[in-house]
């Protein structure tokens, strides 16, 4: 496994502890199909939420939040409804939610920020 995979999973698993610690259920990590994958599909009530993880190095060009751009929403839209079918949800209450990991040149310590509903599906 090469460098920028490594801090993409160790960015996916202090994600999805931050989102256990503020109340998220973890149903499902990595779900992943021929088309791509889902990072991290949660529940928090009654809100299916799927949640794209994003991890940079401080600094970085592009911020984690600038990333998740027009054809990286789509897909995520696209992977949303095959999961659904895949699993015969009929989900009313559908959430994107996207956590920007950051760590610093020394280590891996980092930062999470969890950004709620960043974009809809219809849109």
């Amino acid at each position: 496994m090469d460098h920028r995979m490594a801090r993409g999973k160790w960015g996916e698993r202090l994600a999805a502890r931050h989102l256990m610690r503020h109340g998220l259920r973890i149903i499902e990590r990595n779900w992943t199909v021929r088309r791509g994958e889902l990072d991290i599909i949660a529940l928090e009530q009654d809100t299916l939420v799927i949640v794209e993880v994003r991890t940079r190095q401080k600094g970085s060009m592009v911020s984690p939040e600038e990333s998740v751009n027009l054809r990286k929403r789509r897909k995520l839209i696209a992977l949303a409804e095959e999961y659904l079918a895949s699993r015969e949800i009929k989900q009313s209450q559908l959430r994107f939610d996207l956590v920007a990991v950051r760590y610093g040149p020394i280590g891996l310590f980092g930062s999470c920020i969890h950004y709620r509903g960043i974009f809809e599906a219809d849109g």
